[in-house]
């Protein structure tokens, strides 16, 4: 399943690898820790959360593939 934002959400990068969303109809924002971003922007292209969620957990050294 492919996703997009909505025309009036914006997402930002943060410096420490996170990143915000932002409403910008509403002023709500909503932070995403660097495993919500990859995650997210995976989904944005298409990618199969399970596989993002997963990769994230390879590279941080705590599951391996088999």
């Amino acid at each position: 399943m492919t996703i997009r934002l909505r025309d009036h959400v914006s997402l930002t990068d943060a410096e420490d690898g996170s990143g915000v969303l932002l409403d910008e109809r509403s002023g709500q924002y909503w932070h995403l820790n660097e495993s919500g971003l990859l995650t997210l922007r995976m989904s944005l292209v298409g990618a199969d959360e399970r596989r993002a969620v997963i990769g994230e957990l390879v590279r941080a050294g705590l599951v391996v593939r088999r």
